[in-house]
């Protein structure tokens, strides 16, 4: 009873303390911040400073559009889209049956899901250790989100229809996985189902996003010596200083991704720029591939689409539904485990990690139901 009680009092706590962060950044003088970026943007040292940076691993925004502070309303009719989200099942930890599970699928309303791939990935986590086998399963997942879009983008009904991918364009990758020959290998197929997206309509979006791009930005803009630039890793967010900025359905400025990231996919024409726009309360970051952010009609375009996308549940409708669709519900995963458990033990396997009694009691659960006992 106590633990309840303690659990309660502690949600609450975090509740208030939430709120009261929340409330320090609002007594911040977001428009002076905003027009220090603004200004500190216009200086004709930028480029040079931007690139000295990439030696102290900046990963904020960079400056592509201008002006800076623009703020756009939706000024191109916009287009159907197309909702590509995906799902995993992890290894388990600790436990003797090693299995990985990705799947991705494409929703459009109306027709509902009109495309989907899955895939299981168990034998390539053989390879690894245990440390990178879940970022792996990401990797996969998102190698399978991009196979999707090509395939979108490629049928000739869908030419004129945004294909959204959920989350980031490109997936990030740690310094570890370039040592990772799977893991290369999985890069290298991802480059290439972009490159093939080329020159069609897509993009990834972010509901209410945690990013520190613009903060940054201004950040480093501020420091005067870039041997002293730390990163944000607290406070203020983007969000909230385009909450401020923008009224609904305007966005921003575009600004790529910095080049410490961003560098081996512009070399391929492939970079990832964003611009966040305003749906009533919600904020989103929208990402594009380059010949997206080369082309002044279809940024605009993009825009509008994602915007009558996003009028009704503040975050594309389409992505919703492909997310309702793709995800793997609780049931479905303790299933698969039950099978898991069954095939293993009835191939002689033996359990061998600490719940080894959590683990005879399900295989026997699963066996009964197996018999209809």
């Amino acid at each position: 009873m106590n633990q309840i009680s303690d659990l309660i009092n502690s949600a609450r706590e975090a509740g208030e303390l939430s709120a009261q962060v929340n409330l320090n950044i609002l007594s911040l003088d977001l428009n002076e911040k905003l027009e220090s970026l603004w200004v500190l943007c216009r200086d004709p040292e930028l480029d040079s400073r931007l690139q000295e940076a990439v030696r102290f691993h900046y990963r904020g925004a960079v400056p592509y559009e201008t002006p800076v502070n623009k703020k756009a309303q939706p000024s191109e009719m916009p287009l159907e889209c197309i909702g590509i989200d995906g799902s995993q099942v992890y290894p388990e930890p600790n436990h003797p049956v090693l299995f990985g599970w990705v799947s991705a699928l494409a929703y459009q309303s109306g027709p509902g899901v009109i495309f989907s791939l899955a895939k299981c990935v168990t034998q390539a986590l053989w390879d690894l250790d245990d440390d990178s086998q879940k970022e792996f399963v990401d990797l996969a997942r998102s190698l399978l989100e991009i196979s999707v879009a090509q395939n979108m983008t490629s049928h000739p009904d869908n030419q004129e229809k945004v294909v959204l991918l959920d989350g980031g364009l490109l997936p990030w990758i740690s310094s570890p996985y370039r040592s990772r020959r799977h893991k290369k290998e999985m890069m290298t197929q991802y480059c290439h189902e972009l490159s093939l997206c080329y020159p069609h309509y897509m993009a990834a979006v972010t509901q209410n996003p945690r990013s520190r791009a613009l903060v940054n930005l201004l950040n480093l803009l501020e420091t005067k010596d870039l041997g002293h630039y730390v990163p944000a890793h607290s406070g203020l967010f983007d969000r909230d200083l385009v909450l401020f900025f923008l009224e609904s359905e305007e966005r921003t400025a575009l600004f790529s991704n910095a080049p410490s990231f961003n560098n081996a996919f512009t070399e391929k024409l492939m970079g990832s720029f964003f611009f966040y726009t305003r749906v009533k309360n919600e904020i989103l970051r929208v990402e594009v591939p380059e010949w997206i952010a080369q082309d002044q009609k279809k940024v605009n375009q993009v825009h509008a689409s994602v915007i009558k996308d996003s009028s009704f549940l503040g975050m594309p409708y389409t992505l919703a539904q492909a997310h309702q669709h793709v995800v793997v519900k609780l049931d479905m995963v303790e299933a698969v485990r039950a099978e898991l458990n069954t095939a293993y033990l009835n191939a002689r396997g033996r359990p061998s990690y600490p719940s080894t009694k959590v683990f005879i009691k399900n295989y026997q659960l699963s066996h009964r139901k197996e018999f209809g006992s």
